[in-house]
């Protein structure tokens, strides 16, 4: 996990110089868009849990992925699928996977990834990759014992996401919202 770390540092350090420069504004922290596109994509009970100042520079990595790809009542939703609490209309204790897969395909995901950077980064594999990532992270930074084979995995992984977070800063994208006084 020592040969890992220094691909670790440049994924994280990439990660945020992407959000920061997608999110560019002279006028606003990127962390205000943020936080208004956050209050969308989150849950009432999770109100008081809105990104407090400097969130992208004091959180980890887990607390990023977590609020760019994750949507707690997205989640709740599926569960709900095929659960029969409340008399729930949606349920049919004989669903086959595809038709499962269907319903969840219908359900609209809300997340900031979605809401800002998707339109703009279609082709990123942030998406794809973040859980992955975020294992390897955790491994690394909590000094884990790891094989020989899941630390190919991981340089690879980590390779991957850098080389992709390369390309995504290279195309020089302002987020239409952010994208006030950017001349």
């Amino acid at each position: 996990v020592r040969r890992l770390y220094p691909y670790a540092s440049e994924f994280e350090t990439k990660l945020r110089k992407f959000i920061y420069t997608a999110l560019f504004d002279i006028d606003e922290k990127a962390e205000t868009v943020l936080v208004e596109k956050y209050k969308i994509t989150i849950s009432k009970k999770c109100a008081n849990e809105l990104p407090q100042e400097d969130f992208l520079t004091n959180s980890d990595l887990g607390k990023i992925f977590d609020f760019l790809f994750s949507n707690d009542e997205f989640l709740d939703e599926v569960k709900k699928i095929n659960n029969n609490d409340n008399n729930n209309k949606n349920y049919d204790r004989r669903l086959t996977k595809k038709q499962l897969l269907e319903k969840i395909e219908n359900l609209e995901e809300k997340t900031i990834w979605n809401l800002l950077f998707a339109s703009n980064f279609s082709d990123s594999i942030l998406p794809t990759i973040y859980n992955e990532l975020q294992k390897f992270r955790n491994d690394i930074m909590h000094i884990h014992y790891i094989s020989y084979d899941d630390y190919i995995k991981a340089k690879k992984i980590y390779v991957k996401g850098i080389k992709d977070l390369d390309y995504q800063l290279s195309k020089n994208i302002i987020i239409d919202d952010t994208k006030i006084n950017v001349d």
